[in-house]
């Protein structure tokens, strides 16, 4: 998950450096595959469930990071009515959320 920024922008710096100036775009160029159902072509030990069980693991850490990153983007954001003017619609959503978080106490204190 991470290491597909940074070569990109390593090699955004290594442009800058080396052509300053110039307006380079790199284009997209990464390609992911997976060796899911690919060896279902004869290898006896990949039956369905190994390939549904290898697909929900895969799953299940896409899921995981991004919900970790969220979690991570909720300590360092916030967004303030002391700063913007929030919609009179807003603040019903808000209580609505916080009642079904089940955290409304913890998240108030931690963003008055």
């Amino acid at each position: 998950f991470e290491a597909t920024p940074q070569l990109y922008g390593k090699l955004q710096g290594a442009f800058e450096r080396h052509y300053p100036g110039e307006p380079i775009r790199i284009s997209s160029f990464m390609r992911y595959a997976s060796w899911i159902g690919g060896d279902r072509d004869g290898n006896p030990n990949v039956t369905a469930a190994v390939t549904a069980h290898a697909m929900a693991e895969y799953r299940d850490t896409a899921i995981g990071w991004y919900l970790a990153q969220v979690q991570r983007l909720v300590t360092v954001l916030s967004v303030s009515s002391n700063v913007i003017d929030l919609p009179a619609s807003f603040k019903p959503v808000l209580q609505t959320a916080l009642d079904k978080s089940g955290q409304a106490d913890v998240i108030a204190a931690r963003n008055p």
